[in-house]
């Protein structure tokens, strides 16, 4: 049988209850929508096993379909919508292309009593782009409906009498003595329980365990009370089930001790049962909430049920009804670690318990929850009182509304490791001990977000209970580098639910600085200033630098003592935009923390391969004294010949002194000339007025060199400079050239060919426009074949420019000592020479002079 339908109703989404003139906004699918055409019927029927057959029982009746709710769930994003009424449905723009369940309800699952019915239907709908999709939902009930009856035989027995029915995690419907109507049950296990009064006024509640039934959604189930008197006299109390079950009768006896012995009892403590006790989701209770029992017969069994009876669907992270005598390890955890402590009944209970639910609001959403205890004794019998605890669990308001982090370099070797810096949050917070409810976490710099420790926390307004107070959160956070900084915030060691106001970021409250700008050719250098000196070394190490825009995560170097920054990788000679922060920002850098530069020109030295040269001595020169040799004298002269490379200079004006009053290789001396390419410089005696020795030799002589040597008076390393240089008997000399550009090096090919213990020295100075050196280096060089040497320049002063260059080369320090050679062993001997007594030895061809050291330098360069 069928109980009888009298309403069906259908809505259509496209053009239900607005017009159908106008053309629907995703039509043409630019907006990347599309429609759904929603045909719903709502469809009362219900398997009954018993008709009706009472006159003016009320038949179910299908509600009108206007007053559906609709519910999209984007299968693929999981985005819920929410439509009130399929009007507001109907009036939707249009839908995301994408797969959906379509839900249509009416009423609430967790809602349970009289006039209570919920009807349902779903189905799934794909959304096209630019096209409408048709889909087809029949709601029908879907909870369970209840009726409860009375033989005359039991109402004539008893005075009084009521049965309570409860689905498992649901609230009771208590089916009082008059009542006719059906109740409206969630699907599941329902248990019913009796409280009976006899014929002389005694009353017992009982809960026998066959009391219970698999109720399915769509089906009425019908329970019928009978009473009779068995053959010993006493009444037997049975409850039939209708065919829709496949439970059989049940019976039990209602002997006179079950009436006389002490019955159960429940009571409360820090609440009135019925009455309502508010407290914030998330927070215990302000006021205790204890169910305290006294059972004198002993428990068989007591049962905490939680039943949600308004909010938003909600789990229990255990069952809602919950056996607690006896109960295992697994249960006993799952209830502490809810908030539920539990006394005299885990193990061997006796007559006395509690169960102390203080806490419980602590882990229960927002909603309206009933919760009771039902004691039953061994003899059967329940609480004759109910105890029922009404909690309303109200919204904590919990959000951030500010906070700034003072800046400060964290070392990414160490991050989030305890390298933190003070931070403060203004928390607004309508809940209980904020200091151990609310944690925060912050973004690292490897994206993972870590706890943050609270240092203190100060009330700073608000005193009443439920009312929204202002906190300032004094805590630690690690890796400031991104600001703003992403934080979270959690409540009782969970994360937020409530994501608009889980996340919120703090400002990061930068040390002020100014930064100066040192370009070099190939590099640039920038200095700190910051307005506190102590912020220095956090402002050096932390620092970014941006060229062009880009972030420069290599290439530069930090001295956080000196508060220079270097920058590499640069190109000479060119403009340059760099940007700095202390924080990573996402934006890019601000225009206001930039600076332009110009790289210096990486300018080479004129002519340092020697590959040009200038002829500068060109003369004959006798070598050596007169000599006799038979009957004749004799002189040996020699052309000397000598290049040097332009744009250098050299002391030749003074050791080959033109001017010398006696002209002689054993006075005047080359000291530095080029031979291959090559520039050699070499130590030599000279004298500006030596005086040649008297003439040697015999009629027999053979040896055709003079054989005694002149004082020399003056010697001279030998020298290859930049510069100018002229000797007249006086010497005018300036060493430098112009030179704008700052070398961080000099380098150059040598081999040195050292006397005695001598050595040679390279020298480089760069000078700025009063003359002042800012960056020197020097060598000193050993006896060595051809290698490369590096002259390494001092660092400059921060922000010095180059006016001037010195290059010197010597081929002697200060002391050094000279080789005089003996004419007689490097003498000379073969035909004599021809009239008029003059030998020809050929050019630069002399052996009659003092030398020393001797210094060959090739490829000079300067490096930046």
């Amino acid at each position: 049988m069928k109980i009888t339908l009298k309403n069906v109703a259908l809505g259509l989404a496209i053009c239900g209850l607005v017009s159908c003139a106008n053309e629907a906004p995703w039509s043409n699918g630019i907006q990347g929508k599309g429609g759904v055409n929603l045909k719903l019927t709502a469809d009362a029927d219900v398997k009954d096993a018993m008709p009706s057959v009472r006159a003016g029982e009320p038949e179910l009746v299908a509600p009108d379909v206007s007053y559906f709710s609709v519910e999209m769930l984007n299968l693929d994003t999981e985005l819920k919508q929410t439509f009130s009424t399929l009007e507001d449905f109907n009036n939707q723009d249009g839908f995301d292309v994408g797969s959906y369940t379509l839900t249509a309800y009416y009423g609430n699952i967790n809602e349970c009593g009289f006039e209570k019915p919920y009807f349902m239907g779903e189905a799934n709908v794909n959304v096209l782009k630019g096209r409408e999709s048709s889909v087809e939902v029949i709601a029908q009930l879907a909870n369970v409906m209840l009726s409860v009856e009375y033989t005359d035989a039991f109402k004539d027995y008893f005075r009084d009498y009521s049965v309570t029915a409860h689905t498992d995690g649901h609230a009771n419907v208590t089916f009082g003595k008059y009542e006719t109507r059906a109740g409206f049950l969630a699907p599941g296990d329902v248990s019913l329980q009796i409280s009976v009064t006899n014929p002389n006024g005694q009353t017992v509640t009982l809960t026998p365990k066959d009391l219970e039934l698999q109720a399915i959604a769509r089906h009425h189930y019908h329970v019928k009370f009978d009473v009779n008197a068995d053959p010993m006299g006493d009444m037997t109390l049975t409850v039939v089930f209708d065919d829709s079950t496949t439970k059989e009768d049940v019976h039990f006896t209602l002997s006179d001790e079950l009436y006389s012995a002490e019955a159960p009892v429940v009571e409360s403590e820090g609440f009135t049962s019925g009455q309502m006790i508010e407290a914030l989701s998330g927070n215990p209770s302000e006021s205790l909430l204890k169910f305290e029992s006294t059972c004198k017969a002993g428990f068989q069994s007591a049962k905490l049920k939680i039943a949600q009876i308004g909010g938003d669907p909600y789990t229990l992270p255990f069952d809602s009804e919950l056996e607690l005598v006896n109960a295992d390890e697994s249960t006993q955890n799952v209830l502490a670690k809810n908030g539920i402590k539990v006394g005299g009944l885990y193990k061997n209970p006796d007559q006395m318990a509690f169960v102390d639910v203080t806490e419980l609001p602590k882990y229960l959403p927002t909603g309206t929850f009933e919760i009771t205890l039902t004691v039953t004794d061994a003899l059967g019998r329940n609480n004759e009182t109910p105890v029922v605890l009404n909690l309303s669990t109200q919204p904590i308001n919990l959000h951030v509304t500010g906070g700034s982090a003072v800046y400060a370099y964290s070392d990414r070797n160490a991050a989030c490791t305890g390298q933190t810096v003070d931070a403060t949050v203004f928390v607004v917070y309508n809940g209980l001990h904020p200091e151990t409810a609310i944690s925060f976490r912050n973004k690292c710099y490897d994206g993972s977000f870590k706890n943050c420790e609270i240092v203190d926390v100060k009330e700073s307004s608000g005193t009443r209970g439920f009312l929204d107070k202002t906190y300032i959160f004094n805590i630690k956070v690690c890796d400031v580098e991104t600001s703003p900084l992403p934080m979270e915030i959690w409540f009782n060691d969970k994360e937020y639910p409530d994501k608009e106001n889980s996340k919120f970021s703090l400002d990061i409250i930068e040390p002020k600085f100014t930064l100066e700008a040192d370009p070099f050719a190939k590099y640039a250098r920038f200095r700190v200033n910051p307005e506190n000196p102590g912020d220095l070394a956090t402002i050096v190490n932390g620092l970014k630098l941006y060229k062009d825009g880009k972030a420069q995560s290599g290439g530069v170097s930090r001295d956080p003592e000196k508060g220079i920054l270097t920058m590499d990788g640069l190109d000479p000679d060119k403009d340059y935009v760099i940007g700095y922060s202390l924080t990573s920002r996402s934006a890019g850098v601000p225009e206001s923390q930039t600076l332009k530069i110009h790289t210096e020109v990486n300018k080479p030295l004129s002519n340092g391969d020697f590959s040009k040269s200038k002829r500068t001595i060109d003369q004959d020169m006798q070598v050596g004294g007169v000599y006799k040799a038979g009957a004749f004298d004799y002189t040996n002269w020699s052309q000397v010949k000598v290049d040097e490379p332009t744009d250098w200079c050299s002391i030749n004006d003074k050791t080959f002194f033109k001017n010398a009053k006696t002209p002689n290789s054993w006075f005047t001396v080359v000291s530095t000339y080029l031979e291959n390419g090559q520039v050699v410089v070499r130590s030599v005696g000279y004298d500006h007025n030596g005086t040649l020795p008297d003439r040697t030799g015999s009629f027999f002589s053979t040896t055709y060199y003079n054989t005694n040597t002149p004082n020399i008076s003056s010697k001279a390393a030998g020298e290859l400079f930049l510069g100018t240089y002229s000797f007249d008997g006086k010497e005018t000399r300036e060493d430098g050239i112009e030179f704008k550009s700052r070398p961080t090096s000099v380098s150059f090919d040598c081999s040195y060919s050292p006397y005695e213990t001598d050595m040679g020295v390279a020298k480089a100075e760069v000078l700025d426009a009063s003359g002042k050196v800012i960056a020197s280096g020097e060598r000193n060089i050993y006896s060595s074949s051809m290698h490369t040497e590096v002259i390494s320049l001092s660092e400059y002063p921060f922000g010095s420019k180059a006016a001037s260059i010195r290059i010197q080369f010597k081929s002697s320090r200060e002391e050094f000592t000279l080789n005089i050679p003996n004419p007689n062993v490097d003498s000379w001997s073969g035909t004599l020479p021809t009239s008029p007594y003059h030998h020809n030895l050929g050019e630069n061809n002399y052996h009659s002079y003092a030398s020393g050291s001797v210094l060959t330098i090739d490829y000079v360069k300067l490096n930046y």
